[in-house]
């Protein structure tokens, strides 16, 4: 009897045991909670106390401020991830100098030209067997809608010649390049197309690498066809121009990078009118910029710079400068790609609504894509 009834007088002993140490574990708890509340109190007080020092609220100040930097620094490298790592094609053996988006078949899929191949998009990030475009190796190409036929044309700048413009047909094919006018620049390595005088023309911003006046500004006659309107005061050597409305007042303005020993990227604030404002010169060292181009990356309303470095400092890799809206940019997010990259440009080629990267890597003859991870 005795031996049946040890266990349940254990198990009742247990019982009472663990509901003592749970009664006592609240009872504890409580003037935890008070004990708390007293210290908030007494701390608040103390702080007060402490901020009558002017030195001390000089302290707290800068506190915040190195928080608020930090803050910023890591929201800045979390925006450096957007970007997937890039996916290269194999060498096309063709070396291409740059690279152009565009839907040139009207397919509604994104398609490229690079060294002298159109590549038609499948709109999944992929592209069909090349085709032969007029864009050859050695030129810089850029694609609008140049005589105004709804049709994506392109404009080639071949070094130490003129600008040519090869109308498109709409079905992925080109007219013969017709010669856009007489004056050739001595060598136009870049350019960039927007309406600078709005007067529903495309014009163009033409780079000038061996000039004393290294980017011109030509307008457009709503055919093709372009005359000299001035020209830019930038320094010698001029190696990449973008356009865009980088301070959101409605007139587009012109970036420019001028390879000098200082390496200066300036940004001219339009008047709309076709003449700007002068240059803004930004006091960063970026390297070796061989090609620009611009684009929403971040999906906040703002226009970004996209930039190549093809050697030197930060060479091999294509660097994302997120705008502020005022003609100025945030400190650059780089992405590494391939071998001597020189061209660069923008186009969503997997159809997710957010703009990719796509960058030629002239020693491989490659192309890389960097897929932008920041969707709608």
């Amino acid at each position: 009897m005795n031996s049946k009834r040890i266990p349940i007088e254990v198990r009742a002993v247990t019982r009472k045991a663990v509901y003592h140490r749970r009664e006592a574990s609240c009872i504890t708890s409580e003037p935890a909670t008070l004990t708390s509340k007293a210290s908030s109190l007494s701390l608040g007080r103390l702080f007060e106390v402490a901020l009558r020092s002017p030195i001390n609220r000089l302290r707290f100040a800068l506190y915040c401020a190195f928080l608020l930097l930090f803050s910023t620094s890591v929201v800045q490298r979390a925006a450096a991830q957007q970007f997937t790592e890039p996916i290269t094609s194999p060498s096309s053996k063709l070396y291409p100098r740059s690279v152009v988006s565009g839907d040139f078949d009207g397919d509604g899929k994104m398609d490229l030209v690079a060294g002298g191949l159109l590549l038609l998009g499948k709109g999944d990030g992929t592209f069909k067997p090349p085709l032969p475009s007029p864009a050859g190796n050695e030129y810089y190409v850029i694609a609008s809608d140049f005589n105004r036929d709804g049709v994506l044309d392109i404009a080639t700048a071949p070094q130490f010649a003129n600008v040519a413009v090869s109308l498109g047909k709409g079905d992925g094919s080109f007219q013969l390049p017709g010669i856009t006018d007489n004056r050739i620049v001595g060598s136009p390595v870049a350019m960039a197309a927007g309406d600078f005088n709005k007067d529903g023309k495309l014009d163009l911003a033409v780079t000038d690498y061996s000039g004393t006046t290294s980017v011109s500004v030509r307008l457009g006659k709503g055919d093709g066809t372009f005359k000299l309107f001035g020209h830019l005061g930038t320094d010698n050597n001029a190696s990449a121009v973008a356009v865009a409305d980088f301070n959101g007042d409605g007139n587009l303005d012109v970036a420019c990078y001028t390879y000098t020993s200082t390496y200066k990227l300036s940004v001219f604030l339009g008047n709309g009118n076709g003449t700007f404002q002068a240059a803004t010169k930004l006091p960063w060292r970026l390297g070796d910029i061989s090609s620009m181009a611009v684009g929403d990356f971040n999906r906040d309303g703002i226009a970004d710079l996209a930039i190549v470095h093809g050697s030197g400092n930060g060479g091999n890799s294509v660097g994302v400068l997120p705008g502020k809206g005022d003609g100025t940019f945030v400190t650059e997010q780089s992405y590494a790609v391939g071998n001597y990259p020189t061209g660069v440009a923008v186009g969503d080629f997997d159809g997710n609504g957010a703009p990719d990267l796509v960058v030629t890597n002239r020693d491989e003859g490659t192309v890389s894509v960097l897929f932008n991870k920041r969707h709608h």
